[in-house]
């Protein structure tokens, strides 16, 4: 049985360009070779699913370039050294609330506080 407080919504539509985009910049400031083969590859993907899953690496790059971009954050400085937990394959509400508490752990680093977002899954529809 699934309870929630919100209706889940499913995945989001991702527009093509903006992926190809994406995975472009995450490729090019990388220095990481083939970049056509992993486009073709999200885009099958998206054509398929309307989204996609990305790959550790892109999802760090991912949330770093987004705090990079915040113009409104005072600690946006600090973007390089964003610690990003990758907890999407984690799907239990118990789970979910171990891994919450792990993330307040990580980022008090025993009173030296550090800078961390922990990634979940998209709900999905029960």
């Amino acid at each position: 049985m699934c309870h929630t407080i919100a209706p889940s919504t499913g995945p989001v539509r991702v527009p093509s360009i903006e992926v190809a985009k994406f995975i472009s910049a995450y490729y090019r400031e990388r220095q990481i070779p083939n970049v056509a083969g992993r486009i073709a590859d999200v885009l099958d993907e998206v054509a398929t699913t309307g989204t996609y899953w990305q790959t550790p690496g892109e999802l760090t790059y991912g949330a770093r370039v987004a705090w990079r971009q915040s113009v409104r954050c005072i600690g946006r400085v600090r973007w390089a050294g964003l610690r990003v937990r990758d907890r999407r394959t984690v799907t239990t509400t118990d789970s979910i609330a171990s891994e919450l508490a792990e993330h307040l752990r990580v980022a008090d680093n025993g009173g030296r506080v550090q800078s961390v977002i922990t990634v979940f899954a998209l709900r999905s529809p029960c």
